[in-house]
C-alpha cells in the first residue's frame, strides 16, 4: 500500500479568504459566503463560498522522505442542501503515484 505522506498539522492549510481554526488534531475551517440562493427553510438552494483547503505532501519520514511533492487544492465550494452534495474546483499538482490509493470519494452522510 502506498504511504500517505501528509502531516496532519502542517500539511493541511487554508486558502484565503478561508481560515483554519487552530489548534489541535482536528482543526475546523471557515469559508465566507459569497453568493447563491437558499430557501426560507434552508433546505434548498446553492450557497457559494470562497477560499479553500490545500493538502500538501510534506515528506514526514519513511518512504515519504524521497517522494515528490503533491499538492491538492480544493476551492470555490458550492453547497446544495437539497441534493446533499458539495461541489468544488480541484487542482492536483505534482507527481501522482501510479500505485496505491487512487480514488477519492467525498460526501455527506
Amino acid at each position: 500500500m502506498f504511504a500517505h505522506c501528509i502531516n496532519g498539522l502542517t500539511g493541511v492549510t487554508a486558502i484565503g479568504p478561508g481560515i483554519k481554526n487552530p489548534p489541535g488534531l482536528t482543526p475546523s475551517f471557515d469559508f465566507p459566503v459569497t453568493g447563491g440562493t437558499i430557501s426560507p427553510l434552508g433546505t434548498d438552494g446553492v450557497v457559494d463560498q470562497a477560499g479553500g483547503i490545500q493538502v500538501a505532501n510534506g515528506g514526514v519520514g519513511g518512504s515519504c522522505a524521497s517522494s515528490t511533492g503533491v499538492n491538492i487544492q480544493q476551492t470555490n465550494f458550492a453547497n446544495n442542501p437539497l441534493s446533499n452534495y458539495i461541489s468544488s474546483h480541484v487542482v492536483i499538482e505534482g507527481s501522482v503515484p501510479t500505485v496505491g490509493d487512487q480514488g477519492v470519494v467525498m460526501g455527506r452522510t
